[in-house]
């Protein structure tokens, strides 16, 4: 009996797994990011539209 291709499977999944989590995790980074922006944004605006 041979274990070992199915060590080196459980590995590329571990692998691709990881590699998923981190590309979502910096999807999810950016996306806050953009969420940010858009409150400093609007409370620009308002500051202005308080001031005119």
């Amino acid at each position: 009996m041979d274990y070992e291709p199915e060590n080196q499977k459980g590995g590329q999944m571990k692998d691709s797994f990881t590699e998923r989590s981190k590309r979502l995790s910096e999807e999810l980074e950016r996306c806050l990011l953009a969420d940010k922006n858009i409150l400093v944004i609007l409370d620009i605006m308002d500051r202005s539209n308080e001031e005119s």
